[in-house]
């Protein structure tokens, strides 16, 4: 009897050690299938905005160079309601769209500032002639950022969320004039996808699926 006892009790915690690595295993295992990774950086494959399900289109990795050495600057993630490999539809579609921009380096905001700058007027796909005043809506919600650090923007048909975490954490919803934000909404994702003058044509592929 006491050799039972003693049994059960050296087992208990072997038993309870296994069961434990093995959900922690599964879990794992479950994390992997419902997740994609690119440079580190992991992305779900879906989540909901305003009660409407969003799936990941693609992952990209934006490089510039300096001294003639390739830079990886942040991993963006396209989330849209429908997987589209086509730039033009997903500008097109009325449908909800998030970028994240989660940075594998330090940047000021001066040097985000410029970059945005450029890329809007490089993407500007609608209403281009007010592209100041689409500039004026946004350009005091552009922090720094730090390494890790993410941005984070919904693309509404009429207006625009702008969130970013870390230290200089700020969320706003750009949403009146509704004829700019909506403007500004659709020239920032453009920013990223469209087919004339991406950021790189390697990471608008990544965003569309193409890669």
């Amino acid at each position: 009897m006491k050799t039972k006892i003693i049994a059960k009790r050296f087992l208990a915690p072997m038993v309870l050690a296994i069961a434990t690595a093995t959900a922690a295993m599964t879990l794992v295992g479950l994390d992997a299938s419902i997740a994609a990774e690119l440079n580190g950086v992991k992305a779900a494959d879906e989540f909901t905005v305003d009660g409407k399900k969003l799936v990941l289109n693609g992952m990209g990795v934006r490089k510039v160079s300096k001294f003639g050495f390739p830079i990886k600057v942040y991993v963006g993630e396209l989330y849209t309601e429908q997987k589209s490999k086509d730039s033009d539809a997903i500008l097109k579609s009325d449908g909800v769209k998030v970028l994240i921009m989660h940075f594998l380096v330090s940047l000021d905001r001066n040097q985000l500032v410029e970059a945005f700058q450029v890329g809007l007027e490089n993407g500007c796909y609608i209403n281009c002639e007010k592209h100041s005043a689409q500039w004026g809506l946004i350009s005091s919600n552009i922090v720094s950022m730090r390494q890790d650090n993410e941005i984070r923007f919904t693309f509404f048909k009429d207006k625009l969320e702008i969130s970013s975490n870390g230290p200089n954490a700020k969320t706003a919803m750009l949403a009146a004039p509704a004829e700019l934000a909506g403007a500004l909404s659709h020239n920032l994702l453009s920013m990223f996808i469209n087919s004339k003058k991406p950021p790189t044509e390697e990471f608008r592929k990544g965003l569309l699926g193409l890669e």
